[in-house]
């Protein structure tokens, strides 16, 4: 039995006629129909054994009155495809009405095209078709004079009426248009106010109703002086402002509200402090942790989210006291403070702050940091879900975390560096986005891992580094609720055998950042066992990235034994080829060639560091059935004697389901390569990167006809292509430096 929700299909059925009796037509217009009931849901309910609702066999009457409906739902939904059609495209016209006004021939002509325009909305293009179709006649007493003109001033009418739909609309309603309309994202400064909020100046009616709707955004950057003229737009909008992102020189963050501009909606505040290194007549601004205070004590109450970062080379053992910040903002959830005191011993054993769910802590080396410190603090935090801190007197103090904080989502420690993916410092509009999440960039560190699990980060600490023991205490540890792993920290004597008693069974990322060769003193055979010794106890993985430099052949022999492996990036340096009984990439890509459309490889990045193995960068790439994304980065130019066409070609046709494609070149890609490019016959996405990029490059990717995403970074001008390139693109993405 098929069941359907309530719809105007009922209409057409007279409640009589499912028990036999005779067909009722109440027919509705085709304007009450509901248009996303599907013609097949129809047909499909026509030739069950039960009707909606009802247990009784449908009758022969019945299904005549359905089939009725049916035929007249294909009528009626043909009939709003094709004005659905001629709405959407200004050049699309009925059929009975010509284009081209040239062709014209009479005043019926003139009046069937001027009434299209008008139907859809041109009616200043409607006002001139009527005004031609007027001049052609000799004498206002032919009979289409008077229609003519009746019509045109109906067009007239209808071009002078104007619906402020703005005003009318219910709050909730603005709510959800007013940020795609003034750019939410976009930050209010001097030189994109008008360009992204132009939408608050169209009336006095537009601003407020759009204020009261949605926020302002602030970002001031590099400040050396508070500007009059932009104080001046900040009092005008401080009402509405809901954010500020401040990076000052040298002077305090304060004198922004001692100039008389008060924040009553302020809920994030970002304060980046630099002194004032460029000006040789003042000394840098010390680090006056008083006079910040002040500064929170005017905007504290209303504060959730504050960030202070001070970057100073002053040897000062001043900080900040975690107690007054809590008590001046009493209604923090998120907290990311640089030099910072985090004892709360001063506090009643009662006081917890459970508001708090993101903690980040930046602690001076000069002032360490006891394990009942963080002990204490971590108890009076009950709902924390995200904390991070660079240090403690002893590191070990990590495996306790959880015993304290069991909802904890995110760990880090040590000097945590964010992920690449959030690493963008581009000032281009496209990005704004991307800085306005800067906010949330601590919840996005766990957002895909799953409801009580959780991710760790290990960065690394050169006074103290983590040996293989402790760093298998720590995962024992997290073990039961760990599903991502980074680990961006040199450790050695990684063992070449599992531990009998770790299980990590619950990984489904791991990410290694080995140590770059140049900065390591000790022999690297050590450091590298580590990203082989950790999946031989992850035996669910699905994305394994292993960066900076090349595994050992254990990390790639394992990874074969992987069967829920689907997301892989790798660092390839060397192969060698003399040795096929070494594990290396190519063993790892012929296991999942060998494996067919069994193979669960559905993304592979790939950095290759040297030209010297035969088929770099692509190694023999091909026959893989799964594979969605392909991102290969080479530290050479990518020229057609580098990676071949035949190379390309075969890659295109065994790997059918690639749809996404990046190339990241050092100096250039040919314009060969980019021709080749044309075989990856379903590619939808498409990203290149190099130095130079020529304009005949860029507009070969035109070839690739499912073309649905192009970006394209380069150092040379190719901007006179891009036009071009948008023609047959929806979406085109360059980033060209001058």
């Amino acid at each position: 039995m098929v069941h359907f929700n309530a719809s105007p299909l009922c209409m057409f059925v007279s409640q009589s006629s499912f028990s036999g009796h005779t067909y009722a037509s109440r027919r509705a217009s085709p304007l009450s129909l509901s248009l996303s009931l599907c013609v097949g849901c129809t047909l499909c309910w026509l030739y069950t054994d039960t009707p909606w609702c009802l247990s009784t066999q449908v009758t022969t009457t019945t299904n005549l009155v359905v089939l009725d409906t049916v035929h007249f739902l294909q009528s009626s939904l043909g009939t709003m495809h094709d004005m659905r059609a001629t709405t959407n495209d200004p050049s699309a016209m009925p059929t009975e009405t010509p284009v081209n006004s040239n062709t014209l021939s009479s005043p019926l002509d003139y009046l069937r095209q001027g009434e299209a325009y008008s139907q859809r909305g041109y009616q200043r293009m409607a006002i001139d078709i009527f005004n031609e179709g007027l001049s052609k006649l000799s004498s206002s007493s032919d009979p289409y004079y008077a229609q003519l003109e009746r019509a045109k001033n109906d067009a007239e009418e209808r071009d002078n009426k104007r619906i402020d739909f703005i005003s009318m609309l219910p709050l909730d309603i603005v709510m959800h248009i007013a940020p795609r309309l003034i750019h939410e994202g976009c930050p209010l400064r001097d030189d994109r106010f008008t360009k992204h909020h132009s939408p608050l100046f169209v009336s006095k009616t537009w601003r407020q109703r759009f204020l009261e709707a949605s926020y302002l955004y602030v970002e001031v950057e590099d400040v050396y002086e508070w500007s009059p003229n932009f104080l001046s737009t900040l009092i005008q909008f401080a009402p509405f402002i809901n954010s500020i992102m401040l990076t000052v020189q040298g002077i305090p963050f304060e004198g922004l509200w001692s100039m008389g501009v008060s924040f009553p909606s302020l809920k994030k505040l970002s304060v980046t402090l630099f002194p004032n290194n460029l000006d040789a007549n003042h000394p840098p601004a010390p680090f006056e942790p008083e006079r910040i205070m002040e500064g929170l004590r005017m905007v504290g109450d209303t504060l959730t989210h504050l960030k202070l970062y001070y970057h100073s080379p002053t040897t000062s053992a001043a900080t900040i006291s975690l107690q007054s910040v809590l008590d001046t903002c009493p209604h923090l959830t998120a907290l990311d403070i640089m030099r910072v005191d985090p004892d709360l011993s001063s506090t009643p054993t009662t006081i917890t702050f459970p508001r708090l769910t993101m903690l980040e802590l930046d602690i001076l080396d000069e002032t360490p940091v006891s394990n009942d410190v963080v002990t204490q603090l971590l108890r009076k935090l009950p709902c924390l879900e995200s904390f991070s801190m660079n240090r403690c007197v002893d590191k070990m103090i990590l495996a306790t975390f959880l015993d304290h904080c069991p909802s904890l989502r995110y760990v880090g420690f040590g000097a945590i560096t964010p992920d690449d993916d959030d690493n963008d410092e581009s000032d281009d509009d496209n990005n704004l986005q991307e800085k306005k999440n800067s906010w949330t960039r601590s919840a996005r560190r766990y957002e895909n891992v799953s409801p009580g699990k959780m991710k760790l980060e290990l960065e690394n600490l050169p006074e103290d580094p983590f040996s293989a023991a402790e760093l298998v205490t720590i995962l024992n540890h997290y073990s039961p609720v760990l599903e991502a792993l980074r680990i961006d920290a040199q450790i050695e004597d990684a063992p070449e055998r599992a531990d009998a008693y770790l299980r990590l069974d619950h990984v489904k990322e791991l990410v290694v950042t080995l140590p770059d060769p140049m900065e390591v003193d000790n022999d690297m055979t050590s450091i590298v066992r580590l990203p082989g010794f950790i999946l031989r106890h992850t035996p669910n993985v699905e994305r394994v990235a292993i960066r900076q430099w090349q595994a050992d052949a254990a990390a790639f022999q394992v990874m074969t034994q992987l069967s829920q492996l689907k997301d892989v990036q790798l660092v390839v340096d060397y192969v060698d080829q003399n040795n096929n009984e070494t594990p290396s990439i190519f063993t790892f890509l012929e296991h999942h060639k060998s494996l067919g459309t069994e193979s669960t490889l559905e993304k592979l990045d790939i950095h290759a560091m040297s030209t010297e193995t035969t088929s770099a960068p692509l190694y023999g790439i091909e026959r893989l059935s799964n594979l969605r994304e392909l991102h290969i980065r080479a530290d050479f130019p990518l020229t057609i004697s580098q990676i071949s066409s035949k190379a390309l070609k075969k890659a295109a046709e065994t790997c059918p389901q690639l749809t996404t494609l990046s190339l990241d070149a050092d100096e250039v890609i040919s314009d060969k390569v980019m021709y080749a490019l044309c075989q990856f016959k379903n590619l939808k996405e498409l990203h290149v990167k190099a130095d130079t990029i020529s304009a005949a490059g860029a507009l070969s990717c035109l070839a690739c006809r499912k073309l649905q995403v192009l970006e394209i970074s380069c150092l040379n001008d190719i901007r006179v292509v891009f036009p071009v390139l948008k023609t047959g693109i929806p979406k085109v993405y360059s980033i060209v430096h001058d």
